[in-house]
C-alpha cells in the first residue's frame, strides 16, 4: 500500500503517511417507517499510537459515572486531550475506536474519525495555506495529546490512513422510572447515576458486537421528570443489513431484565439527529464535510481553481552584434517595465511589428543572453514546429524571415552580417499567468489619481523590473504585458508567459506569493499590493501562419493594419510619423523609401 508524507510537522518523529480511500458517514434520520433513511457524507480517519499501555488507564476510569469512560479509556482520555483545543480539525473530530495489535500491547493504538472528506487531505491538490493550517492543527493536536497522556511530544505518533468506513450516528431518548412511575420534582442522585451506567455499558457490550462503538455521550436531565439523551456514533464498514427502524431503541429494551430492577430507563425513543452537536467530540458539525475546513485559506484556495493555459508553440535563435547594456539607458525612458529586463527583447519585440499578418501576431516572447559584446535571443512564435519546418512552407518562410530580418537590421542600425536568424528550431510550451496588483506609494495606495499615467507607470517601472529580475531566476519568464484599464484606478493587470518546456504547470499561487514577498521587502516607494491571480487570456490553438502564401509566395503586406498598429517609428535619424487617413498608396511609397535607406 503506497504511503506518503503529507505534513513536515515540526519537532518531530511523528509519522503521518497516507494512503487516500473513501470514508462515508452516515447521519440516520428516523421516519415514521419501516426503516431509517440515512444521509452519506465523505469523512476521513487516521490513527495514534501512545507508548502506554491501555490497562494503565482502567483504574482511574471505573470511578468516572460517564459510561464511555469505562467502556474506552484511551479514547475518552483523547476526548478530555481535545477539549481545550480550538482549531478546526478539532471540530471535525467524530470518534474515536480502539485496535488491538497482536505484539503491541504495551503500546496504545486509537483510530481517529474526521468529518473531513478525503479529497481535502490529498498532497497533490494542497494549497499552501492549507498545508500550514493542517501542520499548525496535528501539532497542536499532538502537543495536547502529549500533555494530557503525560508522555514526551516525539512519543505520540500519528498515522493517517484513510479507509472506506461507514458510520451511524442516532440519538436515543427515555425516561427515568422507579416501580413503573415517572420520577417527578427528583435528582439524579449518585445512585441512580451508577445504575444508568451500569445499564448503558451492558448495552453497549451487547450493540458494539454488530455495530463497532466509536462514540457515546450521555445527557441526564433533571427539568420536571427524570430523562437521559444518548448520543451515538457506529461504526458499521462492511455491513450489509439495513438500520432498521427502532433498531437501537429495541437493543436497550432486549437487555432490561438484565440489567434494571426497581429503576430503570423506559420508554426507549429515537430521534433524527439532524444537529448532532452534542455527540461526543464535535462542537460544530458540518453535514457536509467537503466544505472547506480551514476558512482563512478560502480566498487561496479558489485561486487554485483559475484554469491552467498551456499553448505548444516554437522558439528559435537569433544573433545580434549588440551589447544589452548599451540599451538599458534608452530602455529608462519606456513605459514597458519589459523594456528594462530585457531591452533588446522589447527592442526585437517592437521591430517585428511588420506589415505582415503572418509573423506579427505570432511573436509572443523573447528572452537574451549576453555573449561578451553580442546578444542571443530566444523568439518564441506561437506556430507549430510542424509547420515551421515543413516542406510546403520553405519558400514562403524564408522569404518571410528574410523581410523580418532586415527590419531588424535596421532598427538595430546593424551591418547586413550583424543579425542572424538561426535556422536550429524547437517545439516549446509556454504558460500564460495574469496576476492583478493595486499600485501603494509609501505604503499607502496613492487615491489621488483616478487613473493610470504615462507617470504613474514610469513610477512603478524598478519595482516591476525588479520582480522580473527576481522571478526569473527560477522560472523562464519569456512575456509581460500590461493590460490595465481605467475601469480599476491604479490597478495593474499584467499577463505574464513562462517557458515551462520539460516541467510541470508552474503553480500560480507560489507566482503570486513571490511578488508579494518581493514588495513587503522592497525599499521603493511604489509597488503592487493585494496582489491575486486572474484567469489568463485563452492562448489560441497556433494555426499555420503560412496557410495563405499563394504558390509558395508571401501576400502583400497588409499597410493598413501596419499603420493602426504602429503609427511612430524611428530609423536611424529618420522620424517618420504615419497619419491614419493616409492613402495606401502614399504609404507604400513612403515604406519603400524607409526600407531603401
Amino acid at each position: 500500500m503506497p504511503t506518503f508524507d503529507l505534513l513536515n510537522l515540526r519537532k518531530t518523529e511523528m509519522t503521518l503517511q497516507f494512503v487516500v480511500k473513501t470514508i462515508q458517514l452516515l447521519i440516520l434520520i428516523t421516519l415514521h417507517s419501516q426503516y431509517v433513511h440515512a444521509e452519506q457524507i465523505t469523512g476521513s480517519m487516521f490513527r495514534i499510537q501512545l507508548p502506554i499501555s491501555p490497562n494503565s488507564l482502567k483504574p482511574e476510569s471505573m470511578n468516572n459515572m460517564d459510561p464511555y469512560a469505562e467502556w474506552n479509556p484511551a479514547c475518552y482520555k483523547f476526548h478530555e486531550a481535545t477539549t481545550n483545543m480550538s482549531n478546526d480539525i478539532k471540530n471535525r473530530l467524530v470518534g474515536c475506536a480502539s485496535e488491538d495489535i497482536q505484539g503491541r500491547e504495551e503500546s496504545t493504538h486509537l483510530k481517529i474519525y474526521l468529518a473531513i472528506s478525503p479529497n481535502q487531505l490529498r498532497p497533490d491538490q494542497q494549497v499552501p495555506c492549507l498545508n500550514d493550517a493542517y501542520q499548525k492543527a496535528f501539532d497542536a493536536l499532538k502537543e495536547a495529546v502529549s500533555l494530557h497522556f503525560k508522555v514526551h511530544f516525539e512519543q505520540v505518533q500519528i498515522f493517517l490512513e484513510f479507509k472506506e468506513v461507514q458510520l451511524q450516528a442516532q440519538r436515543i431518548t427515555s425516561l427515568a422510572m422507579e416501580d413503573n412511575q415517572m420520577l417527578f420534582d427528583s435528582t439524579w442522585t449518585d445512585e441512580r447515576k451508577l445504575k444508568v451506567k451500569v445499564f448503558l455499558l451492558s448495552w453497549m457490550r451487547s450493540i458494539n458486537n454488530r455495530f463497532p462503538l466509536i462514540s457515546m455521550k450521555v445527557e441526564l436531565m433533571d427539568i420536571s421528570r427524570l430523562d437521559c439523551k444518548v448520543d451515538v456514533w457506529f461504526d458499521v464498514t462492511g455491513k450489509t443489513d439495513e438500520a432498521l427502524y427502532y433498531l437501537f431503541a429495541s437493543s436497550m429494551k432486549e437487555i432490561l431484565p438484565i440489567s434494571q430492577k426497581t429503576f430503570g430507563l423506559k420508554r426507549f425513543s429515537e430521534k433524527t439527529p439532524d444537529y448532532v452537536a452534542q455527540c461526543v467530540f464535535l462542537v460544530h458539525f458540518v453535514k457536509d464535510p467537503d466544505a472547506l475546513v480551514f476558512e482563512e485559506c478560502a480566498a487561496e484556495l479558489e485561486q487554485y481553481n483559475i484554469p491552467v493555459e498551456i499553448m505548444t508553440g516554437s522558439a528559435f535563435e537569433v544573433h545580434l552584434d549588440v551589447d544589452e547594456n548599451d540599451w538599458d539607458l534608452r530602455a529608462k525612458s519606456h513605459v514597458n517595465p519589459f523594456s528594462g529586463w530585457r531591452p533588446i527583447c522589447d527592442w526585437f519585440m517592437n521591430a517585428t511589428a511588420l506589415p505582415y499578418e503572418l509573423i506579427s501576431e505570432k511573436v509572443i516572447g523573447c528572452r537574451s543572453n549576453r555573449t561578451g559584446t553580442k546578444t542571443q535571443l530566444t523568439v518564441y512564435l506561437a506556430v507549430p514546429l510542424a509547420d515551421l519546418t515543413a516542406k510546403r512552407n520553405i519558400r514562403c518562410k524564408k522569404d518571410l524571415f528574410t523581410q523580418w530580418e532586415k527590419t531588424v537590421r535596421i532598427q538595430f542600425k546593424l551591418q547586413p552580417d550583424g543579425v542572424q536568424f538561426t535556422e536550429q528550431y524547437r517545439e516549446v510550451q509556454v504558460q500564460a499567468i495574469t496576476i492583478v496588483g493595486e499600485l501603494t506609494r509609501n505604503g499607502g495606495k496613492d487615491l489621488s489619481q483616478d487613473k493610470w499615467s504615462d507617470k504613474e507607470k514610469l513610477v512603478l517601472k524598478p519595482f516591476l523590473v525588479h520582480w522580473m529580475k527576481s522571478i526569473d531566476k527560477q522560472y523562464k519568464l519569456v512575456s509581460f504585458k500590461d493590460v490595465s484599464d481605467d475601469l480599476d484606478p491604479l490597478v495593474l493587470e499584467m499577463d505574464l508567459l513562462f517557458d515551462i518546456t520539460g516541467q510541470d504547470n508552474l503553480n500560480l499561487v507560489n507566482i503570486v506569493r513571490h511578488l508579494t514577498s518581493t514588495a513587503s521587502s522592497y525599499q521603493g516607494s511604489s509597488k503592487l499590493t493585494s496582489c491575486r491571480p486572474d484567469t489568463p487570456a485563452v492562448l489560441e490553438t497556433p494555426e499555420d501562419p503560412f496557410v495563405d502564401c499563394v504558390d509558395g509566395q508571401l501576400p502583400l503586406p497588409n499597410y493598413s493594419r501596419f499603420v493602426s498598429q504602429r503609427s511612430v517609428f524611428y530609423f536611424d535619424e529618420v522620424h517618420i510619423e504615419f497619419s491614419k487617413k493616409v492613402k495606401s498608396s502614399a504609404l507604400s511609397v513612403t515604406f519603400v523609401c524607409i526600407n531603401v535607406m
